[in-house]
């Protein structure tokens, strides 16, 4: 199957140029056309192979030949092409490479921002469970003497600044009063 799935075709192009071809000679042109599209714009210049390609008989290719050559051109390698079909061809390439690149840098920094989206709700989640967590790890772990608040279990944080009565070179803003979480974990008797 073609990289591209359809081929510009300009009708009034091709029926001008080939008003004087018989209507067999007319459809082995189109088919090499089509197959040519298929096989990046190019076909092995063997005349075997052309006549299995649009399906006739190796006999019958023969005598549309000399008809039909003209309107092809013989490239390096071996092979046949079709000047404007070539140049139709190497657009779509320059298209299909360009939306590449524009879908390769947009998905790019769609998953920049997704990932910084992550990392804040990292964040604001470690706000959201360290009490959570400070109760969860003071009932699973030995006790330790030097804990009196959750606040040791909360990552380091700029002030919210714009927050009412923030003082910026205070703590930081938590959700969770620290003197409702001191009245559940400070240690009691020692």
């Amino acid at each position: 199957m073609s990289q591209f799935p359809y081929m510009p075709f300009y009708t009034g192009d091709f029926f001008s140029d080939t008003q004087h071809l018989s209507f067999e000679e007319r459809a082995a042109y189109n088919f090499l056309l089509y197959r040519m599209w298929e096989h990046k714009a190019r076909l092995p210049d063997n005349d075997t192979v052309l006549a299995r390609l649009i399906g006739i008989t190796l006999r019958r290719w023969r005598t549309y030949k000399p008809m039909v050559m003209p309107f092809l051109t013989r490239v390096e390698g071996g092979f046949l092409t079709q000047k404007k079909l070539l140049k139709e061809y190497r657009k779509c390439e320059s298209k299909s490479q360009k939306n590449s690149e524009s879908a390769y840098i947009m998905h790019s920094k769609k998953r920049a921002a997704k990932t910084n989206v992550y990392n804040g709700m990292a964040h604001a989640n470690a706000y959201a469970n360290a009490p959570a967590n400070a109760v969860r790890h003071a009932l699973t772990q030995e006790p330790d003497k030097n804990i009196t608040s959750t606040s040791q279990f909360l990552p380091d944080d700029p002030p919210v600044a714009d927050a009412p009565g923030a003082d910026p070179t205070g703590p930081p803003s938590i959700p969770v009063s620290d003197k409702l979480l001191n009245t559940k974990l400070v240690k009691k008797g020692n």
